[in-house]
């Protein structure tokens, strides 16, 4: 294989892993582009394209009205604050897993217990990816759920956390 044949083939490899990046651009987002790169986002929280797609996210969830997504401080905790690693990414990956978990399950809009579990779940899936990147990123209340998630437990730890600290309205 020559030069050329192999620099064509790098190419064509990184720009087909790149691609969940490139729809981001697009001027509306689909729900299943949506879907893609939220799941991108906690695979590669710190892709160089990251920032972006967390734009495109953030301006495309502020469009729709029938995806609604509660910060819930009793879940969240101790998310957000200034004083721990990642916290903004981590914030808003939990946002973006509640509504790719409503586009993926329409079934699930307006139910709470799903919306919180699936924007906990999103947001430890790149918790784990943005520790295998700096293990010095460490929060213990993430760790917690982490292992609770590891083992099972996750969904029936949180249904009380959810009633107690999740008023809608």
């Amino acid at each position: 294989m020559d030069t050329r044949s192999c620099v064509a083939l790098v190419m064509g490899g990184c720009l087909a892993m790149l691609s969940p990046w490139a729809v981001a651009k697009s001027p509306k987002l689909t729900d299943e582009q949506v879907i893609r790169l939220v799941s991108s986002l906690e695979q590669r929280p710190r892709d160089p394209a990251a920032p972006v797609v967390r734009s495109a996210l953030i301006d495309w969830e502020g469009k729709r009205t029938d995806i609604v997504d509660l910060l819930c401080p009793a879940v969240l905790a101790p998310i957000p604050s200034d004083d721990l690693p990642n916290s903004g990414e981590l914030l808003v990956q939990f946002v973006f897993g509640s509504a790719a978990a409503q586009l993926a399950h329409p079934e699930q809009k307006g139910q709470l217990q799903a919306n919180q579990l699936a924007g906990m779940r999103s947001m430890l899936k790149a918790y784990q990816s943005l520790l295998a990147l700096d293990t010095g990123a460490r929060i213990p209340r993430l760790d917690e759920l982490s292992a609770k998630e590891a083992d099972g437990s996750l969904a029936a730890y949180l249904v009380p956390v959810v009633e107690a600290g999740c008023k809608e309205g």
